[in-house]
């Protein structure tokens, strides 16, 4: 959330934005957990990326099954493999859902593979999913990393946002 300045007090701006979350399996994770890093790492990261605060944003947020994982993974990226994440952007034209939201794309997310990760790289699974959620919503945004002056700048900006919520650097 962005700190506003007026008539000597702070106010604390936060975007209007609808989270649709559905579970294809918690692998054991408490459900009500997952929702509440998702929603603050969301709102976070749209609050230090994005200053229009008039709009309404709508994102969609699945957490699948690896073996559904890998076959969305397949059939849009024609890699025939599991990952931790995946991003859909809307397009400008197909976002717009009436005047009152911007739909600004899908997330689709797999603990399974994200809690093996964050064992593998020895970090904490609340840490790496928070992580994966911001890097998949930044794509969202329009932040991408097909070169390698634009994966600085994502990279520098999650790395930014990681910080205020105490998260120390993923790319070390």
């Amino acid at each position: 959330m962005k700190k506003v300045k007026g008539l000597g007090m702070n106010i604390f701006r936060k975007h209007q934005i609808v989270i649709n979350i559905i579970f294809d399996d918690n692998y054991g994770f408490k459900e009500s957990v997952i929702k509440k890093i998702i929603r603050k790492t969301i709102n976070l990261t749209l609050s230090e990326l994005n200053d229009d605060y008039k709009k309404k944003y709508e994102v969609n947020i699945l957490l699948a099954q690896n073996e559904q994982m890998k076959k969305i993974n397949r059939k849009y990226r024609k890699i025939d493999k599991v990952t931790n994440v995946l991003s859909f952007p809307q397009g400008e034209i197909m976002s717009k859902l009436g005047k009152e939201k911007l739909l600004l794309g899908d997330i689709v997310l797999s603990l399974d593979k994200l809690r093996n990760e964050a064992e593998d790289q020895s970090k904490k699974f609340n840490n790496h999913l928070t992580h994966i959620i911001m890097h998949g919503f930044m794509h969202l945004l329009g932040f991408d990393h097909e070169n390698e002056k634009e994966a600085k700048v994502m990279e520098e900006k999650e790395k930014d946002i990681l910080l205020k919520l105490s998260i120390d650097d993923p790319y070390i």
